[in-house]
């Protein structure tokens, strides 16, 4: 149903190296750089600032850090895959209707 392109870290993101996806998904815990900062340098970058970011953290705070972040979407764990495919779906439909809103 969907295409993933899975990164050991953040670094081909901050360096720009990597393809401007519909949905990041990332998680506060990564290598390299926190989740939210990663989050943030997303929301400023040119390329990718309009490209919808999901949080996914066992952090406590995290529904008010992420917001802070600028992530739309917030998911904590533990989580059911459902929940979670659900909500991918969700983000990736509200991506098509603001890139192409007269498309049915």
């Amino acid at each position: 149903k969907y295409e993933i392109c899975s990164l050991v870290d953040g670094s081909a993101i901050l360096k720009k190296e990597s393809e401007v996806p519909h949905l990041f998904i990332i998680d506060k815990q990564i290598p390299g750089v926190d989740g939210l900062e990663l989050c943030r340098f997303i929301k400023t970058s040119d390329i990718n600032k309009r490209v919808p970011v999901m949080i996914l953290s066992a952090s406590h705070h995290i529904l008010e850090q992420g917001a802070e972040a600028g992530a739309n979407f917030i998911i904590e764990k533990p989580f059911c895959l459902e929940h979670l495919s659900e909500q991918i779906a969700l983000c990736i439909e509200e991506k098509r209707e603001y890139l192409n809103p007269v498309a049915l």
